[in-house]
Parts: structure tokens; sequence; C-alpha cells
């Protein structure tokens, strides 16, 4: 009995998770995608058979809207882009068990799951109502000014970024600190105790230095630190890791959080001849730069490298958005491990479908295996 009414709402709940996200992703897709669409107005009828036949195992309703914004964006005659409703309820679940997945994406735990890899120094963690410093020593609130005072991060005029530790996405309540005589003050130079970031933030938090980035970067914005996020598949017949695409996050002018603007880069480290701004437009400039002068992008195989040995240590996650920056020194860093709702639509316009070759042996897979639940019952 126990069991049944556990594997009943299990059962219950899912639906419902899958049909509201389903909903939204729908919703999304055809604000975005509906003017280029019909800009669009002749798509060869055999392309789209073949998508809604591709797609046809998920839902018998496959949005082509998204594929006609796709081929106009991308400009390629391919019908294999992935709808993102469905990736979102029926192909990430599978691949991902999300029943393990928020610790591991934690980025105050980064330090202890991928310690041979650079990250940014951590000054202050906050985790589960309590303050450590870097080495996850706890730091009592009596003495946390004092403690704080003895970092070496914490030099006059020093900057440091706030964030999130497990729910960043698009920048969210992301801060740039100063460190002005003994004391942090926010953008508006108002000071802020760690207290008050505590109340502010009202979730767990990390204070992280301030990365000083390569020119390859900076010069899209100087003000963001424009990362490169790195997709990864860990196949799912030979466990084979294949780095999928590379994307340059850019902020706008004057912001500090990256992504708005995007641009794909192939994995040659040339870049694509179009930028794509948060609504799915394609520009054929930014900030003064064209596609046609920014020349070759030279980190694309130490990228790759480091993301197949970041994969490799998240056995329960098959596809990954991996965030890294390049430093001054052209040293990569790595700032984020996504592996949750990890954002696929401006990847595929800028770089193509996102499975590519490998897009058969998923949907097998996944119309084969049962979507996995994050949801916890004590029943």
């Amino acid at each position: 009995m126990k069991k049944r009414i556990r594997t009943s709402t299990k059962n219950l709940l899912l639906r419902l998770y899958s049909f509201n996200r389903r909903k939204k992703a729908l919703i999304k897709g055809r604000k975005s995608s509906l003017k280029q669409a019909r800009m669009l107005k002749d798509v060869d009828p055999l392309l789209v058979k073949k998508y809604t036949t591709l797609w046809s195992g998920y839902s018998k309703n496959v949005n082509i809207e998204w594929l006609k914004h796709c081929l106009y964006v991308t400009g390629e005659s391919d019908f294999r882009f992935v709808p993102f409703d469905i990736y979102n309820c029926c192909i990430e679940p599978v691949l991902n068990n999300k029943r393990f997945l928020k610790g591991v994406a934690d980025k105050n735990f980064l330090d202890i799951f991928y310690p041979e890899f650079k990250k940014p120094k951590v000054l202050i963690r906050f985790i589960d109502g309590v303050f450590y410093d870097s080495s996850y020593n706890r730091i009592n609130n009596q003495i946390l000014s004092e403690k704080v005072a003895d970092q070496q991060l914490l030099t006059e005029g020093s900057k440091f970024i706030l964030k999130p530790a497990t729910d960043s996405g698009q920048g969210k309540s992301i801060e740039l600190l100063y460190f002005k005589k003994g004391e942090f003050n926010n953008q508006k130079n108002e000071p802020v105790s760690l207290i008050d970031l505590k109340h502010l933030i009202n979730d767990d938090f990390l204070i992280q230095e301030y990365i000083q980035q390569h020119e390859c970067t900076s010069r899209f914005n100087p003000s963001s630190l424009n990362s490169i996020r790195v997709y990864v598949y860990r196949s799912v017949k030979d466990d084979t890791i294949v780095p999928l695409h590379f994307m340059q996050r850019i902020g706008t002018k004057g912001r500090i959080t990256d992504g708005e603007v995007c641009i794909g880069i192939e994995r040659n480290g040339s870049y694509r001849n179009y930028f794509i701004d948060k609504s799915g437009n394609r520009l054929p400039s930014l900030n003064g730069l064209t596609t046609d002068g920014l020349g070759k992008f030279q980190f694309t195989d130490q990228l790759a490298d480091l993301a197949v040995k970041v994969a490799r240590k998240n056995i329960h996650s098959r596809v990954l958005g991996l965030d890294f920056a390049i430093n001054r020194e052209g040293e990569i860093i790595l700032i984020e491990v996504n592996n949750i709702s990890i954002g696929i639509r401006k990847t595929q316009l800028s770089n193509g479908p996102l499975f590519g070759n490998y897009t058969e042996e998923i949907i097998d897979y996944s119309l084969k295996n049962k979507c996995s639940f994050s949801f916890y019952f004590d029943l």
C-alpha cells in the first residue's frame, strides 16, 4: 500500500511537472521564433516531414516554428534540431539522473569535486546558514569581520564577485563588490556587510575573486567575463565523451554578467559569421566588432581536453554545459558545471543541431528508458 501511494504520487507529479515545463517551453519558443519563422516562407516539405517523423515518438504535435526559426537563423538545411520542450521533459531527465545533480552543480563545492582544475579563488562561502572560509573552516559571526580581514585577497580597491551557489542562471543575483577601507561596497558605493548579504541573497552563496580576463575575450565587452560554454556528451553506447559545441557568451555594454549575446565557435577555433542576441535574432556585429575581423579562438583544443576530464567525473550526467573563462595569463578557469535545465536554444541557433550525429542514438535511448525524478517523498 505504501509503495503504491508513493508510486502514484510520483507519477502524478511527474505528469504535472512535464506538462508545465513543456507548456512554458512552447510559449517561450513561439514568442522568440514566430517572427523569424514567418520570414522563412518556403521550407522544404521533405525537411519538415523528416523533422516531425524524427520527434514523433515524443509528441504528435512537434513545434514546426522552432525548426523554421533554426533554419532561418543558421542558414542550415538540417532536420535534427532538438525541440527544447522535448529536450527539457524527455531527454535531459533520462540522460542526467536528477536525484544526484543539485549537489554536484553547487559552486561552493567545485573545490572539493574538481581539486585538480584551476578555479576562481573563493574568499567566503555561505552554506546552510553558516559562513565558511575558502578551506571550509567555519567562521563564527562574532569574529567574521576579523577573519575576513586576514585574507590575502583583501587589498584596498580589490574587486569580488558575489553569486548564488546553486542558481545563477542568466546572471541572476550576481553582484560586483569592492573592498574599500576595510569593508565591502556594492556598485552603488554603499557599504554592505556579510550579514547584509546573507539576508539579501536568502540562499547559499559565495564571494570569489574577480577574474581579469584574456584580451581574446575582453575585446567583446570588458565589463563582463565573457565565458566559454562547452557542451559535452557521454555516449549511451560506449561512454565516449564528445565535446559537441563551443560558444562564446558575451555581456552587453556595462553589464558584469554574460550570456545576453552569444557567438558559436567551430572546433578549429573559427567563429561563426553572426552573433545571437537574447531574443534569438541574428546580429552581424557587436560593440563595434564584426565577425570578419575576429580571427581564430586559440583555446579550443585545451578546452576540449579539460571538458572531457570534467565530464569523466560526472557519472550521473551524460550531457553537460561547462562554463570556462580565460584569465589574463591565458590560463583556463573552470567557472560552473551545469547539469540541470541546460539551455540549448542559443547553442543550436549559434552552432546547429545540439546532438548532431548522435541524435538518433539519444532518441532511441531516451524513448526506451525512464525519466529520472528529483522530488523526495518520506512516506
